[in-house]
């Protein structure tokens, strides 16, 4: 279910279907997928979706399961969950990767694919468990650098902290102390 090529497919079917439908909100999106009279999306309406997003539509029902969903039969509320989950680019943010050269994006993937396995399904558990990680008495709307440091350290992962945080500062534009929760999903959303 949180697997890293399921977690894979989630983020690349969110974005198919947000391809498809720029800048238009989850609910309106769920309408003109759904069939007329009909208040669930079936697995048939979404393999174009999939096909464009090269998603195996076989992988529907693993890529929905977090959303209690039986049978690949997606009712409109599960829909929005699934949209919303990971702050996909319908919000119209743009992609910060381009200034990341092929190591940091690498490094940084590496990081959030963690994240996403080790922290839940969404980006508000991920926040959550992230800001236990801040510095005591520090005020809890921003993340510190520091803390998603001490994150990068405990995945053991192959690289240095100095060079997770200079793909931090790069992805990013400047060398920040803090981000604030539409940056950590700003992260979320841009690296795949």
């Amino acid at each position: 279910m949180y697997t890293p090529s399921i977690t894979k497919h989630r983020k690349s079917l969110r974005q198919s279907i947000c391809s498809f439908y720029p800048g238009v909100e989850p609910a309106t999106i769920f309408r003109r997928i759904c069939p007329r009279g009909s208040s669930i999306i079936g697995m048939a309406d979404l393999e174009p979706y999939c096909e464009k997003g090269s998603v195996p539509a076989c992988s529907l029902e693993m890529v929905f399961a977090p959303y209690n969903v039986k049978n690949v039969q997606i009712s409109k509320n599960q829909f929005i969950h699934f949209m919303n989950d990971d702050l996909p680019r319908y919000e119209k943010e743009t992609a910060k990767t381009s200034s990341l050269s092929k190591r940091q994006n690498f490094i940084l993937t590496k990081f959030i694919g963690n994240l996403r396995v080790k922290f839940g399904s969404t980006i508000t558990q991920r926040w959550t468990s992230a800001l236990s990680r801040n510095p005591p008495n520090t005020i809890n709307t921003s993340l510190r650098v520091s803390a998603l440091c001490h994150l990068f350290y405990e995945m053991n992962l192959p690289f240095t902290v100095s060079e997770f945080v200079d793909s931090l500062f790069a992805f990013y534009g400047s060398k920040i102390e803090s981000i604030t929760f539409k940056q950590f999903g700003e992260l979320f959303s841009s690296i795949q």
